[in-house]
């Protein structure tokens, strides 16, 4: 694997930092850093519910693997933290480019009821607006600004700001100051997670939403609620919301 390369370099230059995004684990000279999507895509799901009319929300992922099973159990769990009745579900399309199957996963998750579905794949999101979008639904995307792609459908992206990221981990290793064995998943609170409204869709959102979506931001940010790296497919809908918040 590309993680199992970076081990290896380790060992052979050992006076160099190396620098991998989503590994296993930071050993010696190799560090991992990993952007905490859970955060943001847990507003998102805490705006999908409380925009969803039929109490049920969807989100169609990628692959089964770390931090994307951590945005599509965030999603489900900040859904479920809006509306602790709400229908949630999730589709792994083994994909980030197949459009086909995400607009397939995304329309079975239409047809089951769901009025809000959360893309977190790449390419083959435009499957998923194409689905939302021919059943008048709605859609939030993920990693980057994608109203343009689909105006009548993406109500918000959850943006990722991965460059501040690596950006921050490159300054610390110019610095020394990388500590040994961390592995520096950064979410929120350390400015990775943004979420960007769709300008033609924005006036939808009632105003108290809009409130409780920047409350839950700022709780986010400040620790007052810390949102798990959920990693097990469903562990969303059986984790107590009550431990959401911090002690």
């Amino acid at each position: 694997t590309v993680a199992d390369a970076a081990y290896n370099a380790g060992k052979d230059f050992p006076k160099t930092n190396f620098l991998i995004v989503v590994a296993p684990k930071s050993e010696n000279n190799v560090w991992t850093y990993i952007p905490a999507m859970q955060d943001i895509s847990f507003v998102s799901g805490f705006l999908a519910a409380k925009m969803s009319k039929a109490a049920a929300v969807g989100v169609v992922a990628s692959f089964n693997f770390s931090n994307v099973t951590w945005q599509a159990e965030g999603f489900r769990l900040g859904a479920r933290y809006a509306n602790p009745d709400i229908k949630t579900y999730s589709t792994y399309i083994n994909s980030f480019d197949d459009v086909g199957k995400a607009k397939e996963a995304a329309q079975a998750e239409l047809d089951s009821g769901a009025d809000v579905i959360y893309s977190a794949t790449d390419q083959a999101s435009r499957g998923i607006y194409a689905a939302t979008e021919g059943a008048g639904a709605l859609a939030i995307a993920s990693y980057s600004d994608q109203a343009s792609l689909a105006p009548k459908t993406v109500l918000a992206s959850a943006l990722a700001n991965i460059p501040l990221l690596v950006s921050n981990v490159v300054q610390l290793s110019a610095k020394d100051a990388l500590e040994k064995g961390k592995i520096y998943a950064v979410g929120m609170a350390g400015g990775i997670g943004e979420l960007a409204m769709n300008p033609q869709l924005e006036s939808s959102v009632p105003a108290d939403v809009k409130e409780q979506v920047a409350k839950l931001i700022d709780d986010i940010k400040s620790g007052r609620i810390k949102v798990p790296a959920l990693s097990e497919p469903g562990k969303s809908e059986s984790f107590d919301l009550s431990k959401l918040k911090a002690d």
